[in-house]
């Protein structure tokens, strides 16, 4: 193999690229450096220019020589072809045409078929063995679809700017930001120990994601009695701060332990 234009003319299989050893020593810094060059272009993910695939039943864009691939034409897509596990494409489409969801060679979002339009772009992995993942898919008019509805939701001056629906899991309980600014939390939790006749407030206890102030969060909850239902249950929600509150409840005649389970509602952003 003589020394490479480019690397595209690299091959995967080592013993096919050069120098193989018979080389002049005097090309041996042409070669250092040209694979340098190649170094460079993989750390800035910038390996190639695009390269442009007409569509196809199967639309090889596993053998293509770039990461950067526009697909061209109308034809319904049921195969990207056959690339090692891992092996990443971004793909933008040029025309309308049909993704068809396979559950093993072409998994797409929601498990259902897509149909593109031009300017719409997608993120393909390699499973190896000619199976595909769609891990993303954006479309070129901005609407939401399966894939972006869900996510990060975000805002910049009172403008949404990310998914419409986040949920948050964590040790204090759920959360689900909506993109209009409000906010629902739900805590839940068990131990609350009554005396007979008993009324006790408990807390401070952490939200799993805060309120933008704490004077617009509502609170509303249920408590369960652990043995008699002589039991007043919660008598107040004290929200303190953006992330803290308090619970108070009421037991009637019979000592127990109850649990509580509450919703808080209330802004992320205004």
């Amino acid at each position: 193999m003589p020394l490479p234009s480019s690397i595209t003319d690299l091959s995967t299989t080592a013993g096919s690229n050069s120098p193989a050893g018979s080389e002049s020593p005097s090309l041996i810094d042409d070669y250092l450096r040209t694979y340098a060059s190649y170094i460079a272009l993989l750390r800035d993910q910038n390996s190639t220019t695009p390269q442009t695939i007409a569509s196809a039943t199967l639309t090889d864009i596993g053998g293509a020589t770039t990461n950067v691939i526009i697909i061209s034409g109308t034809v319904t897509i049921t195969g990207l072809g056959t690339a090692a596990a891992g092996v990443r494409r971004s793909v933008r489409f040029s025309g309308i045409l049909v993704l068809t969801h396979n559950a093993t060679s072409l998994v797409l979002p929601g498990a259902a078929n897509i149909t593109t339009a031009a300017g719409d772009c997608a993120e393909f992995r390699s499973l190896g063995s000619g199976n595909w993942v769609c891990t993303s898919f954006n479309a070129a008019s901005g609407d939401y679809c399966r894939t972006n509805i869900l996510g990060t939701v975000s805002q910049a001056s009172g403008v949404p700017t990310g998914a419409i629906i986040e949920t948050i899991t964590n040790s204090n309980g759920i959360a689900m930001k909506l993109a209009n600014g409000v906010m629902f939390c739900l805590w839940q939790t068990t131990g609350f120990s009554l005396a007979a006749n008993g009324f006790a407030n408990f807390g401070p206890y952490s939200l799993p994601a805060s309120f933008t102030s704490s004077a617009t969060v509502l609170a509303a909850g249920s408590a369960l009695p652990g043995t008699n239902y002589d039991f007043y249950g919660i008598t107040a929600i004290n929200v303190s701060t953006t992330n803290s509150f308090t619970v108070a409840m009421r037991n009637g005649a019979t000592a127990q332990t109850a649990s509580a389970s509450i919703i808080f509602a209330g802004r992320w952003y205004v």
